[in-house]
């Protein structure tokens, strides 16, 4: 009997989640999620204050699990080439569920507290990212002519093509955008031939 409450908060972050990045955070309600999660509005108020405290957690729960899949990367025992394109796939299964009403909601800055959120969760995504550049660096593992900031900084600049109604209007879905751009960013035109990227 104590697992059934963490199983109807679980069912209502999943829940949230997935409505959030498929409507956008703005557009649902708490009612939308307890009928989705099978859960009443007592259960949701049971375990969250509102709505905003249910997108904190949803920020920090889709952080440590990031987070945690990352280090199952950087500790494995595969190739540092096998690995970037580990990290391409995670970068490509983040963005997977995220509908273009997401990404508008976010580029509109209608919600700044969210945004920035967001924003930092991916630094420190990236964060982990970078220090890994490094280490392999060091161990001369990867090139040492390119520096690992400068590849962060592409990255950086790249998402400025999300705000390209040109660039966003080549692609059918979020996940098809992340692809390319991910590919072309770590594979160029002369890099891994098709049936080797992720």
């Amino acid at each position: 009997m104590e697992n059934r409450p963490s199983k109807k908060r679980s069912a209502i972050i999943e829940t949230g989640m997935l409505l959030g990045l498929k409507h956008g955070i703005e557009r649902i309600s708490v009612e939308e999620i307890c009928r989705e999660a099978g859960v009443s509005k007592m259960t949701f108020y049971k375990h969250f204050a509102n709505k905003r405290d249910l997108i904190n957690e949803l920020f920090k729960d889709a952080g440590q699990k990031m987070e945690s899949r990352i280090e199952a990367i950087r500790k494995s025992d595969m190739s540092y080439g096998e690995k970037i394109k580990a990290y391409i796939r995670l970068k490509i299964d983040q963005s997977s569920p995220m509908s273009w009403n997401f990404i508008k909601e976010l580029q509109s800055n209608c919600n700044i507290e969210w945004l920035n959120k967001m924003k930092s969760w991916n630094e420190k995504i990236l964060r982990l990212f970078l220090d890994d550049l490094k280490e392999k660096q060091a161990s001369g593992e990867i090139r040492t002519n390119v520096s690992p900031e400068t590849l962060l900084y592409a990255m950086d600049r790249m998402i400025e093509w999300e705000n390209d109604e040109r660039f966003l209007n080549r692609f059918v879905t979020v996940e098809a955008m992340a692809t390319e751009i991910l590919n072309f960013l770590f594979f160029g035109f002369l890099g891994a031939s098709e049936e080797k990227r992720p």
